[in-house]
């Protein structure tokens, strides 16, 4: 069925010549799509079924968003709050009643199809190369007894360019307008607008993640041979296909169901390792043989393989992808039980989310066995050549992991000229915007020297923490060294900057500003232990709600910066800096941060024209409307 319906062309016994007094018209959530005058083809049927059309000619698509947020973001792409646009091809896909309604409108305009063999041909290459984009899309409607419909065109526009309005039913948001742009910082998706569309009905979840077991070979070449066993329970009682979350790094050998029965399943269809790496997805959609009904719990397993460990160089290494190195089920609010059991090479140490039950040597490896405690929205490991310190505090424990030595690209760089400084990305809140030079070459710092000290400031920080967020909710809380500037949250895992771990002196070497110094040495670690209750306890299930925990996050870290007494981090003295960094256009973006868009859209805000505006608007922004909402909610005195 998939190959079939991934072949469809047109047909060539269905073209409709269109000429300006026929005027053809489709509404689509908020956009009014109308061809004008030219050619017009619909795909051949499939199953009594047409899923598709192409246009050439003259056509107009007006569109006027609703909401204020969205009208801001139509004028910040558009120059308009209002799409009002001339397109001279469309590619139309769709599984709700396209094809009936302009077949009324046709016969309405007594319009008759006609055969033409030569308009056919013109349209091949373009369909040979979009079909694919489209093609599981149609197959969830063919194969759900509940459908809910979905329209795709894409609009070749005469002042914008190619262009695309979706209407699904599958998308929490399910109008969209929106476009692919490559420049000089990369290639990116803009969202003109998202939004829901009154009279449809909400999207549903239909399959849950209750419980997954996942035992992982971690081979001498770092790469990933793993079995996952996931129980999962139907919600709706009308569902067939499930799609997980998985690296396009990973391939999958099988899927099964509780039996051993082969389960069908597609990931990247048809590409090469390279291919997926330029232009796959991260998705695998699974096919169950029949609709299970409601609350009905079955088990599936997953054999997979891949490579997921990278290699910075110089022997320090780390998980690339720490969100899908395994299939997940569901958004970052749904909460399950891991157990874990890992194998790895025995010259490494490894660190992952949860208690661990077990570690014991065999042969030339190590296993381990790791189960959380209390259902968690994601499990994480690390990995490397570690130096440890441990710290024992009340009711739980803190281990600090790092290496020996830096990574490759952090080393030389700490022994280049003078002249060469490290780039901080604008994306990381107090980075300098230029290179700075560093002294003369000096002995290399280790990343390992720290683990005593910040173990032990990580530590107070949980204390000060549980003051405003009650207890901690783990009993470990493992801290391991990424490469990179950034860091991340796990529950009980932590991923924190190799900048976090050196000292002023190694940071200054190593190109950071003295406000870039007390961002990787006050508030990075720091804020990703406060994600430990904001993110990991309370989660989001919306895009347009991850701010909320990342801004809590990052003003706990300023208060608690703020209360170990130098006055120079005082909290002012942040929200100040953050207030600058709002009014400020950065390098990479086409106005000032604070201008860019409202909070509530999220990753949104990172977009052709402003790169980096996430980090920025929302650890500047969100931390000041935190002190805001404290200061109007705090009693006198």
């Amino acid at each position: 069925m998939y190959d079939a319906i991934n072949a469809l062309t047109l047909d060539s016994s269905q073209i409709y010549r269109l000429a300006l007094e026929n005027r053809i018209e489709l509404r689509r959530g908020d956009a009014l799509i109308s061809l004008e005058e030219g050619t017009f083809a619909f795909f051949s049927p499939f199953d009594g079924r047409v899923t598709g059309a192409v246009f050439s000619g003259r056509g107009h698509v007006l569109a006027v968003p609703r909401d204020p947020v969205e009208k801001q973001q139509m004028g910040r792409f558009l120059g308009s709050p209002v799409l009002d646009e001339t397109f001279v091809s469309a590619y139309f896909r769709f599984t709700d009643g396209a094809a009936d309604e302009l077949l009324s409108q046709f016969r309405k305009a007594s319009l008759s199809p006609q055969r033409d063999t030569s308009f056919v041909p013109l349209w091949e290459p373009t369909l040979a190369h979009v079909n694919p984009l489209y093609t599981l899309r149609i197959l969830v409607d063919f194969l759900s007894p509940d459908p809910r419909p979905a329209f795709y065109a894409n609009l070749d526009g005469a002042s914008t360019g190619p262009f695309d309005i979706v209407v699904d039913g599958q998308r929490d948001e399910q109008f969209l307008l929106g476009q692919t742009i490559k420049n000089a910082a990369g290639t990116f998706y803009d969202i003109w607008t998202s939004h829901r569309v009154p009279n449809l009905p909400a999207r549903t979840v239909a399959f849950r993640a209750l419980h997954y077991s996942l035992e992982s070979s971690i081979l001498p070449n770092n790469s990933l041979d793993a079995t996952a066993t996931i129980q999962v329970r139907a919600e709706t009682g009308n569902a067939r296909i499930l799609v997980f979350e998985l690296s396009r790094a990973l391939t999958v050998d099988r899927v099964t169901g509780e039996h051993g029965e082969p389960l069908e399943f597609f990931q990247n269809e048809g590409m090469t390792l390279h291919e997926r790496s330029t232009r796959g997805n991260d998705y695998l959609y699974v096919v169950l043989p029949a609709v299970l009904s409601q609350d009905q719990e079955f088990m599936l397993h997953f054999h997979y393989h891949g490579n997921v460990i990278e290699d910075a160089g110089n022997g320090v290494l780390f998980v690339g992808a720490r969100e899908s190195w395994y299939p997940h089920l569901g958004d970052p609010a749904e909460f399950a039980a891991y157990d874990l059991a890992i194998r790895w090479p025995r010259k490494l140490r490894l660190v992952a989310t949860g208690s661990k039950l077990d570690e014991h040597e065999e042969g030339e490896f190590r296993i381990g066995h790791w189960k959380t405690e209390k259902p968690t929205a994601v499990a994480g490991f690390n990995l490397g050549e570690y130096a440890t310190s441990s710290v024992t505090s009340g009711g739980h424990f803190v281990d600090v992991y790092a290496n020996r030595e830096l990574e490759e690209n952090l080393r030389s760089r700490m022994q280049a000229s003078p002249a060469d400084g490290i780039p901080i990305p604008s994306h990381t809140v107090g980075a300098p915007s230029a290179r700075l030079a560093m002294t003369l070459p000096v002995p290399t710092p280790s990343p390992a020297n720290a683990l005593k000290q910040l173990g032990k400031e990580i530590d107070s920080s949980i204390h000060f923490y549980e003051t405003f967020s009650g207890p901690f909710p783990f009993h470990n809380l493992s801290v391991s060294q990424i490469p990179g500037t950034f860091g991340q949250g796990w529950p009980g895992l932590l991923y924190v900057s190799t900048l976090s771990f050196l000292s002023p002196e190694a940071q200054q070497r190593a190109g950071l500003s003295p406000s870039g110094q007390e961002h990787f040495t006050e508030l990075v670690p720091y804020h990703e232990v406060a994600h430990q209750w904001w993110g990991n306890v309370v989660g989001w299930s919306s895009y347009r709600d991850q701010w909320i925990d990342e801004a809590i996050s990052n003003y706990l870290a300023l208060l608690f910066a703020d209360s170990r007494g130098n006055p120079e981090h005082a909290l002012r003295i942040w929200l100040s800096r953050y207030r600058r960094q709002l009014t400020e256009k950065s390098p990479d973006a086409d106005e000032p941060a604070g201008d860019i868009g409202a909070l509530t859209l999220g990753l949104r805000l990172n977009s052709s024209k402003s790169p980096s505006a996430y980090e920025r608007v929302v650890y500047s922004k969100g931390s000041w409307i935190i002190h805001m909402l404290r200061e109007m909610l705090r009693q006198p005195g």
